[in-house]
């Protein structure tokens, strides 16, 4: 009987948990096209010495972490079927008050999953996002920001060609100096993409285990 007694009072606790809830962390997946034109850092071509200069794909795949606000409150109601203390199945109703629908999002996207030997691979995005949120899981529109070491304009006019060599003092390069600012600069790209997300609250989960 107080088995019965302490579950019916945990479940009634529970039917509160929605305003305290609103902000939650979330992990999520998504995909997001590059607004810039972006280059991949210029190589030279061994066989001709000439300089090669690539534009990279617009796409950019990447894994986040954040924080969502979700500013609405709703009640949802929720059929429980549970045994009595003698056996029998009994069905009731509790209404829970429910933070879902329209959301916003704070990210970090630690991981790009573009390819090995792309410059975007190295990048760490910052970025918000406007979704719709359901019980666990969201879905949101998101803008993103990552800054990325580009060419400089000069040099992408000079050599998009492909057809021409390096040269410095009368001597042909064989390599490029990716830390030579005369040639790179680092320039804030914006990417807009769609993101899907699994919300979760680890501070009020680590509480309610601490004071069980």
């Amino acid at each position: 009987k107080s088995n019965e007694t302490k579950t019916e009072s945990k479940t009634e606790n529970e039917d509160n948990y929605g305003w305290n809830k609103r902000i939650s962390f979330f992990v999520g997946a998504g995909i997001s096209t590059i607004g810039n034109t972006v280059y991949e850092l210029p190589v030279i071509d061994k066989t001709t010495n000439n300089v090669i200069i690539e534009e990279a794909g617009s796409l950019k795949p990447n894994v986040s972490m954040g924080i969502v606000y979700t500013p609405f409150v709703y009640d949802v109601q929720r059929r429980i079927q549970y045994r009595d203390t003698n056996g029998d199945l009994q069905t009731k109703y509790i209404t829970e008050h429910v933070p879902k629908n329209f959301s916003v999002a704070l990210f970090i996207n630690p991981i790009s999953l573009s390819a090995a030997n792309s410059n975007l691979g190295n990048t760490v995005d910052l970025g918000f996002g406007l979704g719709w949120r359901s019980d666990s899981f969201s879905v949101f529109a998101t803008m993103e920001f990552f800054g990325l070491k580009q060419p400089r304009n000069y040099f992408v006019e000079q050599y998009k060609t492909n057809d021409q060599q390096y040269v410095i003092g009368g001597e042909t390069q064989t390599a490029i100096d990716i830390n030579d600012n005369s040639i790179f600069k680092n320039e804030v790209m914006t990417s807009f993409g769609i993101k899907l997300a699994y919300t979760f609250d680890i501070v009020s989960r680590y509480s309610a285990a601490s004071s069980e």
